[in-house]
This record gives structure tokens, C-alpha cells and sequence, in this order.
């Protein structure tokens, strides 16, 4: 189980290394070494760290998609 989930994550975290915006692959590539080093040493707490750090993460860049989508009036087209 917990494999699946750091893979998630990972695999979450790692499509964020995409972005094309000057210095945006600094905090994903961060949150990534995290959680390689606290699955490698077997580390709960450190794991469960960096996976709120992942959460976090993705939340600002959903939270930054979603202002984006609706500053160009597709919102309404959605929903």
C-alpha cells in the first residue's frame, strides 16, 4: 500500500516538473529528493512529512489552475 501511494505521489509531483515557468521545478524536485530519502531510510514521520508536503503542493498548483481557468471565463462553460 504504502508503495502505491509514494508512487502516486511521485508520479503527481513529477507531472509538475513540467511546467514551463522560470523556477517552478524547484519545489517538486524538493518534495521528490524528500520522499526518495524518507522511503530509503525507512522513515514514517519523514514520510509522512513529505507526502503533506506533496499534498500541499499539488493543491496550490490545483488552486493556480483553477484561477487560471476562471480568469479566462471557462468556469461557466463547465460547470
Amino acid at each position: 500500500m504504502t508503495k502505491r501511494v509514494v508512487g502516486g505521489a511521485i508520479l503527481l509531483v513529477g507531472a509538475l516538473l513540467f511546467v514551463p515557468l522560470p523556477l517552478s521545478n524547484v519545489p517538486p524536485a524538493l518534495v521528490v529528493v524528500l520522499l526518495s530519502f524518507a522511503y530509503l531510510e525507512e522513515d514514517g514521520v519523514l514520510l509522512c512529512i513529505a507526502l503533506s508536503f506533496a499534498l500541499a503542493l499539488l493543491l496550490i498548483a490545483a488552486g493556480t489552475v483553477w484561477q487560471a481557468i476562471s480568469a479566462t471565463g471557462w468556469v461557466g462553460g463547465l460547470l
